[in-house]
Protein backbone atom coordinates (compact mmCIF):
# COMPACT_ATOMS: atom_id res chain seq x y z
CA UNK A 1 0.00 0.00 0.00
CA UNK A 2 2.63 2.20 0.37
CA UNK A 3 4.66 2.07 -2.21
CA UNK A 4 1.37 2.67 -4.41
CA UNK A 5 0.84 5.55 -2.26
CA UNK A 6 4.48 7.04 -3.54
CA UNK A 7 3.98 5.81 -6.91
CA UNK A 8 0.87 7.41 -7.78
CA UNK A 9 0.10 10.10 -5.19
CA UNK A 10 3.19 11.50 -3.68
CA UNK A 11 5.85 10.96 -6.53
CA UNK A 12 3.31 12.94 -9.25
CA UNK A 13 3.02 15.90 -7.17
CA UNK A 14 6.81 16.48 -6.47
CA UNK A 15 7.60 15.94 -10.28
CA UNK A 16 4.65 18.24 -11.12
CA UNK A 17 5.89 20.67 -8.20
CA UNK A 18 9.29 20.93 -9.78
CA UNK A 19 8.03 22.06 -13.51
CA UNK A 20 5.09 23.38 -12.52
CA UNK A 21 3.94 27.29 -13.79
CA UNK A 22 3.83 29.73 -11.31
CA UNK A 23 0.72 31.78 -11.43
CA UNK A 24 -0.34 33.89 -8.00
CA UNK A 25 -3.36 32.25 -6.20
CA UNK A 26 -6.23 34.81 -5.86
CA UNK A 27 -7.23 36.79 -3.06
CA UNK A 28 -10.14 37.84 -1.71
CA UNK A 29 -13.30 36.64 0.32
CA UNK A 30 -12.84 33.55 1.27
CA UNK A 31 -9.36 34.18 3.57
CA UNK A 32 -5.90 32.13 3.60
CA UNK A 33 -4.80 29.90 6.11
CA UNK A 34 -1.84 27.79 6.32
CA UNK A 35 -2.74 24.32 5.08
CA UNK A 36 -1.93 22.55 8.89
CA UNK A 37 -4.53 24.89 10.07
CA UNK A 38 -7.88 25.10 8.26
CA UNK A 39 -10.47 22.44 9.08
CA UNK A 40 -14.28 22.16 7.27
CA UNK A 41 -16.03 23.98 4.69
CA UNK A 42 -12.88 26.82 4.00
CA UNK A 43 -10.23 23.97 3.63
CA UNK A 44 -11.59 23.83 -0.23
CA UNK A 45 -9.74 26.58 -0.94
CA UNK A 46 -6.31 26.50 1.06
CA UNK A 47 -6.37 22.21 1.53
CA UNK A 48 -8.93 20.00 0.44
CA UNK A 49 -7.78 17.46 3.01
CA UNK A 50 -9.45 19.70 5.73
CA UNK A 51 -12.68 18.78 4.20
CA UNK A 52 -12.79 15.00 5.95
CA UNK A 53 -11.52 16.88 9.48
CA UNK A 54 -14.85 17.18 10.98
CA UNK A 55 -16.91 15.87 8.16
CA UNK A 56 -19.52 18.15 9.01
CA UNK A 57 -22.27 20.10 6.69
CA UNK A 58 -21.96 23.85 6.16
CA UNK A 59 -23.09 26.41 4.05
CA UNK A 60 -21.26 30.22 3.58
CA UNK A 61 -22.35 33.48 1.95
CA UNK A 62 -19.67 35.99 2.31
CA UNK A 63 -19.65 39.30 0.59
CA UNK A 64 -17.39 42.23 0.96
CA UNK A 65 -17.67 46.30 1.58
CA UNK A 66 -15.73 48.34 -0.44
CA UNK A 67 -14.99 51.61 -2.07
CA UNK A 68 -19.00 52.43 -0.77
CA UNK A 69 -20.74 48.73 -2.30
CA UNK A 70 -21.97 46.13 -0.65
CA UNK A 71 -21.30 42.73 -2.32
CA UNK A 72 -18.36 43.89 -5.04
CA UNK A 73 -16.72 40.49 -4.23
CA UNK A 74 -18.84 37.97 -3.13
CA UNK A 75 -18.73 33.93 -2.84
CA UNK A 76 -21.08 31.12 -1.39
CA UNK A 77 -19.52 27.44 -0.21
CA UNK A 78 -21.57 24.59 0.41
CA UNK A 79 -20.31 21.18 2.08
CA UNK A 80 -21.93 18.28 3.00
CA UNK A 81 -20.19 14.96 4.73
CA UNK A 82 -16.32 15.55 2.87
CA UNK A 83 -17.52 16.79 -0.14
CA UNK A 84 -17.55 20.29 -1.29
CA UNK A 85 -19.08 22.70 -3.63
CA UNK A 86 -17.88 26.77 -4.10
CA UNK A 87 -18.19 30.44 -6.28
CA UNK A 88 -16.75 33.31 -6.34
CA UNK A 89 -16.96 36.73 -7.97
CA UNK A 90 -13.63 38.74 -7.54
CA UNK A 91 -13.74 42.23 -8.12
CA UNK A 92 -10.66 43.29 -9.38
CA UNK A 93 -8.77 46.93 -10.23
CA UNK A 94 -9.78 48.30 -13.64
CA UNK A 95 -13.21 46.90 -13.86
CA UNK A 96 -11.80 43.47 -13.81
CA UNK A 97 -13.62 40.57 -12.14
CA UNK A 98 -12.62 37.09 -11.87
CA UNK A 99 -15.59 34.33 -12.07
CA UNK A 100 -13.97 31.07 -9.94
CA UNK A 101 -15.69 27.81 -9.10
CA UNK A 102 -14.14 24.79 -7.69
CA UNK A 103 -15.21 21.27 -6.26
CA UNK A 104 -13.41 19.19 -4.26
CA UNK A 105 -13.32 15.98 -1.50
CA UNK A 106 -11.62 14.93 1.61
CA UNK A 107 -10.97 11.26 2.63
CA UNK A 108 -10.07 10.46 6.11
CA UNK A 109 -7.26 7.09 6.26
CA UNK A 110 -7.32 6.29 9.88
CA UNK A 111 -8.10 8.51 12.92
CA UNK A 112 -5.42 11.21 12.46
CA UNK A 113 -4.49 11.82 8.83
CA UNK A 114 -6.68 13.17 5.95
CA UNK A 115 -6.46 13.30 1.83
CA UNK A 116 -8.21 15.86 -0.31
CA UNK A 117 -8.23 16.88 -4.01
CA UNK A 118 -9.91 19.76 -5.66
CA UNK A 119 -10.81 21.00 -9.89
CA UNK A 120 -10.48 24.78 -9.60
CA UNK A 121 -11.80 26.37 -13.14
CA UNK A 122 -12.14 30.44 -13.47
CA UNK A 123 -14.66 31.17 -15.99
CA UNK A 124 -14.10 34.40 -16.55
CA UNK A 125 -11.09 36.86 -15.56
CA UNK A 126 -8.03 38.87 -16.89
CA UNK A 127 -6.12 36.40 -19.65
CA UNK A 128 -3.49 35.34 -16.91
CA UNK A 129 -6.50 33.58 -15.08
CA UNK A 130 -9.45 33.44 -17.97
CA UNK A 131 -10.74 29.77 -18.38
CA UNK A 132 -8.00 28.65 -16.29
CA UNK A 133 -7.77 24.59 -14.41
CA UNK A 134 -6.42 23.47 -12.23
CA UNK A 135 -5.85 20.38 -10.02
CA UNK A 136 -4.91 20.25 -6.18
CA UNK A 137 -3.68 17.61 -3.79
CA UNK A 138 -3.68 18.03 0.19
CA UNK A 139 -2.74 15.97 2.85
CA UNK A 140 -3.63 16.68 6.09
CA UNK A 141 -2.12 15.08 9.26
CA UNK A 142 -2.82 15.81 12.76
CA UNK A 143 -0.31 14.75 15.30
CA UNK A 144 -2.16 15.07 19.27
CA UNK A 145 -4.25 18.07 19.93
CA UNK A 146 -1.69 20.75 19.63
CA UNK A 147 0.23 20.07 16.61
CA UNK A 148 -1.02 19.32 13.08
CA UNK A 149 1.03 19.68 9.64
CA UNK A 150 -0.34 19.55 5.89
CA UNK A 151 1.01 19.41 2.31
CA UNK A 152 -0.84 21.66 -0.52
CA UNK A 153 0.31 20.41 -4.25
CA UNK A 154 -2.06 22.97 -6.68
CA UNK A 155 -1.87 23.56 -9.92
CA UNK A 156 -1.23 19.96 -11.21
CA UNK A 157 -2.41 19.86 -14.34
CA UNK A 158 -0.02 22.82 -15.91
Amino acid sequence: MKKLLVAFVIWPAIASVAVAERIPQLSGVFYYQPAGTVFGAEALWNNPAGLSAYNSDGFQLIGEYRDGDWFKSKGLLASRKRIGAAYRSLSQPFDSTVKEWIVGLGLAMGSSIDFGASYRWISKGPSMYDGQKQWTIGVLRRAGNYFSWGIVAGNLNR
